[in-house]
């Protein structure tokens, strides 16, 4: 499986989660305060650590 593909499905996951499956707010709702600039670093901060530790364990079976 590429890459690519696996990173798209887990960012999608999350952001499924996040916006259409947690319609009470109980997985989600410590960020009920955040600004929109907030999240979407908060995301963009679970992608790129989400890609580090996929390349870095990789790494290990090239």
């Amino acid at each position: 499986m590429s890459s690519f593909l696996v990173f798209f499905i887990v960012f999608l996951a999350v952001i499924v989660d996040f916006c259409w499956l947690d319609k009470n707010r109980k997985r989600w709702g410590w960020m009920n305060s955040w600004t929109k600039r907030g999240k979407i670093f908060f995301f963009v901060g679970f992608l790129a650590i989400s890609v580090f530790v996929y390349v870095t364990m990789g790494v290990t079976y090239l």
